[in-house]
């Protein structure tokens, strides 16, 4: 086994945060190198159950993360007049809420 894969992993998810990126982008690029990492710590073991049991742990850590997400900018829109959020700033949690929603059914339905 590659004894350098981990430190690749974590090189790549390194490099993801020095760039400005979308949340969408940055989820994207986190899960995939969660994956594969996972996926070559797997391989190494050879158990295809296992395998399986992995991406289900990240799908329900991702889902977590959206639903956590999804409380924060429900409570947001909720509270946008104490929080002294109107016009185009409402619109853009309103529209960061939809998004987050859209991962979280994804994640849900995986």
């Amino acid at each position: 086994m590659d004894d350098t894969a981990p430190q690749n992993a974590f090189g790549a998810l390194e490099a993801s945060f020095n760039g400005r990126r979308s949340r969408r982008t940055f989820l994207k690029g986190t899960v995939a190198t969660g994956v594969a990492a996972t996926g070559i710590g797997l391989l190494a073991q050879s158990v295809s159950a296992q395998a399986a049991d992995s991406i289900q742990t990240i799908l329900n850590v991702a889902a977590t993360a959206e639903t956590l997400a999804v409380t924060f900018y429900t409570n947001g829109v909720t509270n946008a007049g104490a929080l002294g959020l109107s016009g185009g700033a409402l619109d853009d949690i309103k529209a960061a809420l939809i998004e987050e929603q859209i991962h979280l059914n994804f994640f849900k339905a995986n």
